[in-house]
C-alpha cells in the first residue's frame, strides 16, 4: 500500500512539474504581453532576458549577445544569426573569460581587432596587438602596454615625436635618466634629464646639461629652493 501511495504521489509531483516547464500551469506573470507596440514589446522582453519571446530578429540576438555575457556561455553566441552580432557576442564573452582563443574565432576583422587589443592590453601581452591588422589601433595598443609596464623597448615601435613622448614618459615614471637618453633630439632629451631632476631632487644632474637654457633652467630651480 505504502509503495503504491508513494507511486502516486511521484506521479503527481511530475505531472506538476511538467506543466510548470511547458508554461501551462506556471504562475509566473509575463509583464511585457499587455504591451500592443511590438517594438516596446520586444524592448520588453530584452530587458528581461526573454529572448525568445522577441519578435524582431536584430533585438532577438541583441538579447542573445546579452544572455551570453551574463551566463559566460560562448556556445550561446552561435544562436545569433546576425555575422556582426554574433562577432560582438564573442569578443565580449573573450573579454569575461579572458580566452585569447576565442578572438581566432571571430570573422568579422572590426571586433577581431577590438579582441586582440583588449585582451592585449588586459593581460600586458604586446604580442596580441601584433595580430591587430589596423595600423593605428595596433600602435595604440602597444603604446597602452609600454606605459603600463614602463618597458622602453616598445618604445622603438614609434617613431619622431611619439617615439620620444614614449621614452620620455617612462624615463619621467621610473626617474631614469638613461631612458631620457635614448631621445634622439637633443633638446627633448635634456628636458627629460630636467624633468627627473626636479622629481628626484638630484641637483647634480644639472651639470650633466649642455644646452644653456636648460641648465641655467635646472640650476635657477634649485636655488630658488634652497632661498
Amino acid at each position: 500500500m505504502k509503495v503504491i501511495v508513494i507511486s502516486v504521489l511521484i506521479l503527481a509531483l511530475f505531472i506538476v512539474s511538467g506543466c510548470n516547464l511547458t508554461g501551462g500551469a506556471s504562475t509566473e506573470i509575463d509583464e511585457c504581453s499587455p504591451i500592443e507596440e511590438s517594438a516596446l514589446k520586444d524592448e520588453c522582453y530584452l530587458e528581461n532576458l526573454k529572448c525568445s519571446k522577441i519578435g524582431s530578429q536584430q533585438a532577438r540576438d541583441s538579447c542573445v549577445a546579452e544572455l551570453a555575457k551574463k551566463t559566460k556561455k560562448l556556445d550561446a553566441c552561435s544562436l545569433i544569426q546576425s555575422e556582426q552580432t554574433k562577432a560582438y557576442c564573442q569578443e565580449q564573452l573573450a573579454e569575461l573569460t579572458n580566452d585569447h582563443d576565442v578572438c581566432n574565432e571571430i570573422e568579422d576583422k572590426y571586433w577581431e581587432n577590438n579582441c586582440h587589443f583588449h585582451l592585449g592590453v588586459n593581460n600586458n601581452k604586446d604580442v596580441y596587438c601584433s595580430l591587430i591588422n589596423s595600423d593605428k589601433q595596433r600602435l595604440e595598443c602597444i603604446k597602452e602596454i609600454a606605459l603600463d609596464t614602463n618597458n622602453p623597448l616598445l618604445c622603438e615601435f614609434f617613431s619622431g615625436t611619439e617615439q620620444e613622448g614614449c621614452f620620455f614618459q617612462i624615463a619621467k615614471n621610473l626617474q631614469d635618466v638613461e631612458v631620457c637618453q635614448q631621445i634622439s633630439t637633443p633638446a627633448m632629451q635634456e628636458l627629460c634629464i630636467l624633468k627627473i631632476a626636479k622629481l628626484s631632487n638630484d641637483q647634480s644632474l644639472c651639470d650633466s646639461l649642455k644646452l644653456d637654457e636648460i641648465k641655467r633652467s635646472c640650476d635657477d630651480y634649485f636655488t630658488e629652493k634652497e632661498d
